[in-house]
């Protein structure tokens, strides 16, 4: 085990998930918002971070806190071996796939390929008394999906393969990644479960056996 980098990782969890969750629009300078609200817990590298974060990924931001906090844990108890390329790899793919999950749940895709413009003039309004809203507004404003799902679930693919073939992908994709960080081996982890059933079918048959 590595305990100090996992206990790195694991305070950069707590940092970025702090940071989302005290993140608001209003405390970004580039955004008008129509009143300030108090700093981000985490000071302006928190709200760098989660402006950047919900603005590429949308509500699939969430996940990166989750995803650090996994490797904390694999570095703390022993599986330091499983933190390597793979594993990273894995992650991307994994969250983008998310990404494009989110966007075609919303069933928000670009498929209108001239989409208006928004007046960068009007300033945004908060209704701080309508809690769906206010979560729309701080937390995903740009798609559930946010940049990236716009990419992955985008007009060229869907035009091409069409939805259910983009959504299958984006599904399969999704899956397969998981799968990839989530376990060491997936030959290894099917044999131990063979093993598990073998053993288990073994000792029911001598348990019949001992009441016969």
């Amino acid at each position: 085990s590595k305990p100090f980098w996992a206990l790195i990782m694991l305070a950069l969890s707590i940092v970025y998930f702090v940071a989302l969750v005290d993140y608001d629009r209003s405390q970004d300078p580039s955004q008008r918002a129509a009143e300030q609200l108090e700093p981000n817990l985490v000071g302006s590298l928190g709200v760098e971070l989660a402006s950047m974060t919900f603005y590429f990924l949308g509500i699939v931001a969430w996940t990166l806190p989750l995803l650090l906090f996994w490797i904390s844990y694999l570095l703390m108890f022993r599986q330091a071996d499983r933190v390597r390329l793979r594993l990273v790899l894995s992650a991307i793919l994994f969250i983008a796939a998310l990404t494009g999950f989110a966007t075609l749940i919303e069933g928000n895709p670009l498929l209108d390929p001239d989409p208006p413009l928004e007046d960068s003039t009007v300033e945004v309004q908060y209704d701080y008394n309508n809690a769906s809203e206010t979560f729309g507004v701080r937390y995903h404003y740009n798609g559930l999906g946010g940049q990236v799902g716009d990419y992955v679930f985008n007009p060229l693919a869907i035009e091409t393969i069409g939805i259910f073939g983009t959504s299958l992908i984006i599904v399969l994709t999704l899956v397969i990644s998981a799968m990839f960080m989530l376990t060491d081996n997936l030959q290894r982890s099917f044999d131990q479960y063979l093993e598990r059933r073998h053993a288990r079918k073994k000792a029911l048959a001598e348990e019949k056996e001992k009441r016969a």
